[in-house]
């Protein structure tokens, strides 16, 4: 029990007190996982529009994912849909 206690304690000292995940940051998570496996997909030279488009995606992104960790639903699921606009993808 000593050491869960002590595991915790470390964890929530870096920040890591995030532990259960809102249904937003799963949402940017996909978003992300999706954005890398198109990448990873596309390893050709990508022409420089559809470079800049995947750059200001990731810069929105991180966005998101700033907002979901200050607990800033609204502003996450904002972000998530710019994010979404960037990418190109569905409605989430």
């Amino acid at each position: 029990m000593r050491v869960v206690t002590t595991s915790v304690l470390f964890l929530s000292l870096l920040g890591v007190t995030h532990a259960a995940a809102s249904p937003c940051g799963d949402k940017v998570e996909a978003l992300e996982k999706k954005l890398n496996a198109n990448g990873a997909a596309s390893d050709g030279a990508p022409s420089n529009q559809a470079n800049a488009r995947t750059v200001k995606s990731r810069e929105v992104i991180e966005n998101a994912k700033a907002a979901d960790q200050r607990g800033d639903v609204k502003g996450c699921e904002t972000t998530l849909d710019k994010a979404m606009r960037e990418t190109g993808s569905a409605q989430h």
